[in-house]
């Protein structure tokens, strides 16, 4: 899949990805961080750009913004500690 291809697979999700790591941050600026890290790693993923049923790839990025959220909230928690 070309880049440009995978950037618009991308963008089809990207309201929705925000809309996922809002919900769990509570933060605009952290959501904001969360769901380009989310979008990074998407891009960088097979399973996602690789042809598939949407409810295949709206579950992919589902569980990868949760990773993230998750992994950003447990590095704020040491850092607040």
């Amino acid at each position: 899949m070309e880049s440009r291809e995978r950037i618009e697979r991308l963008r089809e999700v990207e309201n929705a990805c925000y809309r996922m790591c809002y919900l769990l941050m509570e933060d605009e600026q952290q959501a904001h961080e969360a769901a380009k890290q989310t979008l990074i790693n998407l891009y960088a993923s097979g399973a996602f750009l690789a042809p598939a049923a949407p409810a295949a790839r709206q579950k992919l990025l589902k569980q990868e913004a949760i990773r993230v959220c998750c992994a950003m909230q447990a590095g704020r928690s040491r850092i607040g500690a």
